[in-house]
């Protein structure tokens, strides 16, 4: 059985940039306000 075509409008998870396509939309953020809501989270799961 062939394998499936690759997709093309993703890139494999290992792929030097990646990070860039996860965490853009964290740039509307100000700095240090993601990590305020990090740890707004972990004292709640806490």
């Amino acid at each position: 059985m062939a394998e499936p075509a690759a997709d093309d409008d993703q890139a494999p998870e290992d792929e030097p940039g990646d990070e860039f396509h996860f965490n853009w939309p964290a740039g509307n953020y100000a700095p240090g306000e993601i990590e305020q809501f990090a740890d707004g989270i972990r004292k709640e799961l806490e």
